[in-house]
C-alpha cells in the first residue's frame, strides 16, 4: 500500500494541474471570442469595399453574397436548473427519464 502522504501530494498535484488546464482553456476561449469579433469587423469592412467596387457587376455581387453566406455555429444554451431540484448520483430528483 502506498504512503498516504505521497497519495495526498499526488492528489493535490493533480488538482493543481486540472485547475491550470481549466484556466488555460477559459483564457483561450476568451481570446478566440475577441479574435472572432475582430475577424467579423474585418469582413464587414471587406463587404463594404466589395459592394462599392463591384456595384456595377451584379453577378460578382451575387457570388460575393453567396460566398459570404455560410452556416454559423449556434451557441449552446445551458438549461436553468429547477429550483429545489437536488442532484443525486447523476440523476435529478423529481425528473423522470
Amino acid at each position: 500500500m502506498a504512503d498516504p502522504k505521497t497519495l495526498l501530494e499526488a492528489y493535490e498535484g493533480a488538482l493543481k494541474e486540472a485547475g491550470a488546464g481549466r484556466r488555460a482553456h477559459t483564457g483561450a476561449r476568451a481570446e478566440m471570442q475577441v479574435l472572432g469579433r475582430e475577424l467579423m469587423r474585418m469582413v464587414r469592412q471587406l463587404d463594404g469595399i466589395v459592394q462599392y467596387h463591384y456595384r456595377a457587376q451584379p453577378e460578382v455581387l451575387g457570388a460575393w453574397a453567396s460566398a459570404r453566406n455560410f452556416a454559423w455555429p449556434v451557441p449552446e444554451v445551458t438549461a436553468p436548473r429547477h429550483a429545489g431540484a437536488a442532484h443525486a448520483g447523476g440523476r435529478v430528483e423529481g425528473v423522470t427519464q
